[in-house]
């Protein structure tokens, strides 16, 4: 019995013992102050004002590559080789990027796509900025201070010898994040 009253009595005082630590422990608050902030920052957003049009295209008789290529910088918009370059309706794609003014993004575009009709492969795509009138290095650019971009996008259609006679198009999907 004895034994039993010891053990009881000290599992008692333990709660007691511990209790008190904590108290003993308590300092004085410190007075550090803390601020923050938070900055909103406008979404970006992407209109297709054109697509990429490579124009009335048909291909000439004869063995060799049959291209055209749309430059969406240089003084001569539309070359083709082993097509005959029709009349009409070529263009390089433009797009207007809005955002938060004089931030800088980043665009990606695919490696390649494909045309309407006929899915040809669309490749060597090439961005310009409208308002700047330069390249678009590694998809890197930044927003004027109103926060707008205007932008031209060009690339080279790939024909096969059994194109038909059409106009030729394509929507580049594009993606444009902050940077």
């Amino acid at each position: 019995m004895r034994a039993r009253h010891l053990k009881f009595s000290m599992i008692a005082a333990l709660p007691f013992s511990f209790g008190l630590a904590p108290n003993s422990a308590l300092a004085e608050p410190a007075d550090d102050q803390a601020t923050a902030s938070i900055q909103v920052i406008a979404p970006l957003s992407v209109t297709i004002n054109q697509v990429l049009s490579f124009g009335r295209l048909q291909v000439r008789g004869g063995a060799g590559p049959t291209f055209a290529t749309i430059n969406p910088a240089g003084s001569i918009l539309r070359q083709c080789v082993g097509l005959l370059c029709l009349p009409g309706s070529e263009a390089a794609m433009t797009a207007t990027i809005r955002g938060e003014p004089n931030r800088s993004y980043r665009i990606a575009l695919p490696a390649s796509t494909v045309s309407t009709p006929g899915n040809f492969r669309v490749s060597a795509l090439t961005i310009v900025s409208a308002s700047r009138g330069n390249n678009v290095v590694n998809g890197y650019g930044r927003l004027n201070a109103l926060g707008v971009e205007e932008l031209r996008i060009g690339g080279t259609l790939i024909l096969n010898r059994t194109a038909r006679l059409g106009v030729y198009t394509a929507n580049v999907p594009i993606t444009v994040l902050y940077e």
